[in-house]
């Protein structure tokens, strides 16, 4: 089992994660988006772990680098866990087992509680619109904790830079017709959200976008009147959404 962990100035939570990671897993990728507290001297204690870096291109960005280093090692499977401790590496077997008995491509890891209402609301947003364009029977988008198998990782073209990336893992698991599945996870602590107004525009952005490229593609087949909705929908939001960014720019 190869762990690919993003990590920006984690220094009070990735001793535990690694910790706990080392316990269930072959290989350690750490990819550290420079740091400036102390998340690298710290990274630099554990035996498992490969460190790369990142310059601060975003979490989608850093997830990249990291599977491009996990596929090298030929492992059956890659789990992405975040390094802010929210979610238990301890979990990973449990998602391996998940994947093994319903014989699917990759596995969601869904977490117990989340942070605050304002990001209750949004993961159901989100939540809500992914369901409806894959059909995958899942509730926690956003999560950020899965596991999948090396050679469906392979398949999937990954562009987002930021925190998208959740998002576009999953239309590109139902871009290859794969298999995703959810499992509930333990959810240790609950840390302060680096998700901002402005990363939620850019998820929805991102979603709009892929969505109306895949239907001009004809790589999501939809029905007619599916296909009708999401083409305005999509188009709408996308609209609205990058008019509401003009009030939010970092």
């Amino acid at each position: 089992m190869i762990v690919v962990i993003p990590t920006l100035n984690e220094g009070k939570n990735i001793e535990n994660v690694l910790k706990r990671t080392e316990r269930v897993s072959d290989k350690i990728i750490v990819v550290d988006g420079l740091s400036t507290d102390n998340t690298v001297e710290l990274v630099k204690k554990f035996k498992k772990v490969k460190l790369v870096f990142e310059n601060k291109h975003g979490k989608g960005k850093a997830l990249h680098k990291g599977i491009k280093q996990a596929i090298k090692y030929k492992s059956e499977y890659i789990a992405l866990i975040d390094g802010d401790f929210e979610k238990d590496p301890l979990d990973i077997p449990k998602l391996v087992g998940e994947l093994e008995k319903t014989k699917a491509d990759m596995v969601i890891g869904s977490r117990e509680r989340k942070r605050s209402s304002k990001r209750i609301f949004f993961n159901k947003f989100v939540n809500w619109w992914v369901r409806f364009v894959t059909s995958y029977e899942i509730h926690d988008c956003l999560s950020g904790f899965n596991v999948i198998k090396t050679d469906a990782l392979e398949k999937m073209n990954l562009q987002a830079n930021n925190f998208e990336i959740e998002t576009e893992i999953i239309l590109e698991a139902k871009r290859n017709r794969l298999k995703v599945v959810e499992c509930d996870v333990k959810t240790p602590k609950i840390s302060p959200s680096k998700l901002d107004k402005r990363h939620m525009i850019e998820i929805n952005n991102f979603f709009d976008l892929y969505v109306l490229k895949s239907i001009k593609t004809g790589e999501f087949d939809f029905p007619s009147y599916k296909k009708l909705f999401l083409l305005v929908s999509c188009t709408l939001g996308f609209l609205l959404f990058s008019f509401m960014g003009l009030f939010f720019k970092r």
